[in-house]
C-alpha cells in the first residue's frame, strides 16, 4: 500500500533540480495519475468541479512524462471533471510538461 505524503520521509527539491519543463497540449486519453503525487481521488469533488467549470480559467495540468507515460501531478481532478463534461479522450489539455522526475520528484510538485 502507498504511504500518505504525510507519513513519508521529508525531501527538498529546489526548482533547479527538477529539470526544464514546458507546455504542451496533450490529449486527456494519454494522462494518468501519479500513484505518488496525487492525493486521494474523490468523486464528489471531481463532479462539484465539474458543476462550476469554467474552461476559460481553466490551469495547465501539471504533468511528468517518465516511462513513456504522462502522469498527471496536479490536476487529476480537473482532467475529470472535463470527462465529466463530455470531452473525450482525443481532446487535448493545456499542461506543464517536465520529463524523467522521479516519483519522489512527482510528490515535491
Amino acid at each position: 500500500m502507498i504511504a500518505e505524503i504525510s507519513q513519508r520521509p521529508h525531501v527538498q527539491f529546489k526548482e533547479h533540480q527538477l529539470g526544464p519543463h514546458h507546455p504542451q497540449s496533450i490529449a486527456l486519453g494519454e494522462l494518468t495519475p501519479s500513484p505518488i503525487a496525487q492525493r486521494r481521488f474523490v468523486p464528489s469533488w471531481a463532479s462539484q468541479l465539474a458543476s462550476i467549470f469554467d474552461l476559460d480559467a481553466m490551469q495547465r495540468i501539471t504533468v511528468n512524462l517518465r516511462d513513456s507515460t504522462y502522469y498527471i501531478v496536479n490536476g487529476q481532478h480537473t482532467v475529470a471533471a472535463l470527462r465529466i463534461l463530455g470531452f473525450s479522450p482525443t481532446d487535448v489539455v493545456p499542461c506543464e510538461v517536465y520529463k524523467g522526475l522521479t516519483e519522489k520528484q512527482e510528490a515535491f510538485l
